[in-house]
């Protein structure tokens, strides 16, 4: 996956845990990047790295379980990576 914005990606089938590899690619810096997987209209985080880096190119492993989000079911869901866009500073 390579991440400029954000991506979806369809979940055939929701298990207990998925083992996520998101590879990420930006010649500017890797921007921080939060996952949500979607599932019954609702939305939950999976994973943040809050802190951008300046590498240009690099894979980024989590895991999204039941045990870290209950509120996951078996099923059909959707995997969405997003990059977060700098915050306005506070004057």
């Amino acid at each position: 996956m390579v991440l400029f914005g954000h991506r979806q990606h369809r979940v055939k089938k929701w298990h207990t845990a998925a083992i996520i590899t998101a590879h990420v690619r930006d010649p500017r810096g890797i921007r921080p990047l939060q996952a949500f997987v979607e599932q019954g209209g609702a939305r939950y985080q999976v994973f943040e790295m809050a802190q951008p880096s300046k590498s240009t190119d690099s894979n980024w492993n989590f895991t999204a379980s039941t045990k870290t989000t209950p509120q996951l079911q078996e099923g059909n869901a959707k995997l969405i990576v997003e990059r977060l866009e700098r915050l306005a500073s506070k004057d």
